[in-house]
């Protein structure tokens, strides 16, 4: 296993040192990258360095194919990366609703491809998802793209990030899965830091649901960098004022529907606090755990008021003092005769 990572590893530091050493008369077909286009690289490069060394530990444990499919993403991935400059530039030259389209499509298909690269290590029952519980999910993950790309300029590198940070929240679900059976539930996030101190105990094997999950989110991340550059403004304060309130505006609006829109009154989503493992994998991770965290948000009764609930708690507590003294004399009364 640790021979086909090592092999991959080998493929794309070689086209790295012919891309930034060799004589560009001799490869004219190699890319001039620039900076970020080495960044773009280097991603897709440590994550088959930690896969590496992760095989060469015997952590890894399935068959050769999903390690080969793994692999070959990752590397592919990686040369793509080099030419992310001359891609991106070559999409700039595209008329101004032509680019907005692009970018548009472009979120688009690398938010699906995260919902899959999330769902695909704890999720056996990814192909029987509910369509309610996929669009559900689908639309909170663009709108954490949404801002993540607009607080970030646009530049693709936002929605990489929020892309990251969801493949994280995966795994730790595949994890905590393989280890109790049930998935992460809101309680676990204020448990941490008892998660952390046993944490040590346990054995943290990738199995091939995992590697392909790795691979798509190769592709996402590919996908989502190559979002078209924006033409340089005129005014770069305005611009950057205009996006970041853009990012924080629909940041207000996800927190808004998140807090007063209960996810649970759907049609077609039903979280099952008795066996919360059946919604996760009904109606995904995410969109199950957003709407768990809801249901701690009591909703108020009909005719409720704090006047009336203090008029019950005081009639409640009168109406123990004379029972208690009703017994109290009761007992005297007993011990006497």
């Amino acid at each position: 296993m640790f021979l086909i990572f090592f092999a991959g590893l080998l493929v794309v530091g070689l086209v790295i040192a012919l891309a930034k050493l060799a004589p560009q008369k001799l490869f004219h077909f190699l890319s001039q990258p620039n900076w970020i286009s080495w960044t773009w690289t280097g991603i897709f490069f440590a994550l088959l360095l930690f896969l590496s060394v992760y095989a060469a530990f015997g952590l890894i444990q399935t068959h050769w194919l999903p390690a080969i499919l793994c692999t070959s993403v990752l590397a592919i991935a990686a040369i793509v990366s080099l030419y992310n400059k001359q891609i991106r530039t070559a999409f700039s030259a595209l008329l101004g609703y032509q680019r907005l389209l692009l970018e548009i499509g472009l979120l688009l298909v690398g938010t699906f491809l995260t919902f899959i690269a999330i769902e695909l290590p704890s999720n056996p029952a990814i192909t029987g998802f509910w369509i309610e519980g996929l669009i559900l999910e689908n639309v909170i993950i663009l709108f954490i793209f949404l801002i993540f790309h607009l607080l970030f300029q646009r530049t693709g590198a936002g929605a990489v990030i929020a892309a990251c940070l969801f493949e994280c929240a995966g795994l730790a679900e595949y994890f905590v899965v393989s280890f109790k059976g049930v998935p992460i539930i809101a309680s676990d996030v204020l448990a941490l830091g008892t998660a952390a101190t046993v944490s040590g105990s346990y054995t943290y094997i990738l199995n091939e649901r995992v590697l392909i999950s790795f691979a798509v989110l190769a592709l996402a991340i590919v996908v989502l960098s190559l979002t078209p550059k924006p033409r340089r403004a005129k005014r770069p304060v305005v611009a950057f004022a205009a996006n970041a309130l853009g990012g924080l505006i629909i940041a207000g609006i996800a927190v808004f529907i998140a807090t007063t829109v209960s996810f649970s009154e759907f049609p077609g989503i039903k979280y099952n606090a008795w066996i919360p493992l059946d919604s996760y994998h009904r109606e995904g991770f995410i969109s199950s755990f957003v709407t768990q965290i809801q249901s701690f948000r009591p909703v108020q009764p009909d005719g409720y008021s704090k006047e009336e609930a203090k008029k019950l708690l005081s009639g409640y507590a009168d109406k123990y003092e004379e029972n208690l003294a009703h017994a109290d004399s009761s007992s005297s009364s007993s011990a006497n005769s």
